[in-house]
């Protein structure tokens, strides 16, 4: 799926939104429970469905929906999570690369953790594919992988080496002068300006950095040598795949483990921020700070839920019920997390447990 998908998915509103979430298996024997797990849960979701008393068309329209996602699932080809998603108007399958946890929800909106978990690995990304005499640029927009053909891409070297010829010594005798250049220099030198030009012509696409690098380590060694440094390279994937569909699948799972390097990093920088004001830390400190629009980025564990109250003026949080008058809020999370999006921050998702010293729940400040 593409960001567009997963965003119309994370949007959705409307009076009946049907979620299914299910771990799933990609090897065998395990994929066989697969279609098991699934018919019990969408069976669940239609009995949820039917106590909530739809108007008997939307029911029919939405079960025979849901049955065709149903019929449609390969347990043969699932990954780690299984999403089925439906409303009168989107009947959406979606197949998680990461773990996930049973839900069943019957919801005015979808259940949109996983999705949003899902979006942050999902940006489009460019594969750079190096051979000592050819580059081939490909694109993955989320939805498919597609080769960039067009007066940039692929490129090619003339492979026009030749040896430097030597010439006659001087009255010191008949030795000859002027050695051959060793091969690998004049080979060097004849690819340097075939790696800046690769250089040059990447930054007519390369915008945010999401570039990564297939080819054996010394030509990838030789390629960055040769640029001006102001290439982001996210990752590199160190080999030769005369198959594209391995090494597109290598590079699936180079991009997300660099996305996933690139959030721990935002993890330890945490470290740094305690007693600088800089930072929010656990449910009440951080929705007193997104209610105050100060939230840059929030940090969450992306299955992180938590029940809360508030008082009548909304600024204050209570794990507790109050006394006094008050809202009761189901996820305070989920309430958070459309704080900061609406004041323009921006919400990073963590795995479970990985933000459990802050809590499971961090804000970083804009001041």
């Amino acid at each position: 799926m593409n960001h567009k998908e997963i965003q119309a998915l994370i949007e959705e509103r409307s009076e009946w939104c049907v979620s299914v979430i299910i771990p799933t298996h990609r090897t065998s024997p395990d994929r066989r429970v697969n279609s098991e797990i699934l018919k019990k849960s969408v069976i669940h979701a239609r009995t949820l469905l039917d106590k909530k008393k739809p108007p008997i068309d939307t029911y029919n329209m939405m079960v025979k929906s849901i049955d065709k996602l149903l019929d449609e699932f390969d347990p043969v080809h699932a990954l780690d999570g299984l999403g089925i998603y439906v409303s009168p108007d989107i009947t959406q399958m979606v197949h998680f690369p990461f773990p996930v946890k049973e839900k069943i929800i019957i919801d005015k909106s979808f259940e949109t953790r996983d999705l949003h978990y899902f979006k942050q690995f999902s940006s489009p990304y460019y594969i750079l594919k190096l051979t000592k005499n050819q580059a081939s640029l490909f694109l993955n927009d989320g939805t498919q992988i597609r080769e960039i053909t067009n007066t940039h891409f692929p490129m090619s070297v003339v492979n026009d080496y030749a040896y430097a010829r030597s010439t006659l010594g001087t009255s010191f005798g008949y030795a000859r002068k002027g050695f051959e250049k060793d091969k690998s220099v004049i080979g060097k030198l004849r690819l340097e300006p075939f790696y800046r030009g690769i250089h040059q012509n990447l930054k007519q696409y390369i915008k945010a950095g999401n570039l990564l690098i297939n080819g054996s380590k010394k030509v990838i060694t030789d390629f960055e040598a040769a640029g001006d440094r102001t290439l982001r390279i996210k990752g590199r994937i160190i080999g030769i795949y005369k198959n594209k569909v391995e090494l597109f699948e290598r590079a699936r799972a180079t991009y997300y483990d660099a996305m996933q390097n690139e959030i721990q990093s935002m993890i330890d920088s945490l470290e740094e921020l305690p007693g600088t004001r800089k930072t929010a830390i656990g449910i009440r400190e951080v929705w007193s700070a997104a209610v105050a629009g100060k939230g840059n980025v929030l940090l969450v564990e992306k299955d992180f839920r938590k029940t809360g109250y508030t008082l009548e003026d909304g600024k204050q949080i209570s794990l507790q019920v109050p006394a006094a008058s008050h809202t009761t809020l189901p996820d305070v999370v989920d309430q958070v997390i459309e704080t900061v999006i609406d004041k323009g921050g921006r919400v990073v998702f963590t795995e479970d447990n990985q933000l459990e010293k802050y809590e499971h729940i961090a804000l970083i400040l804009r001041y």
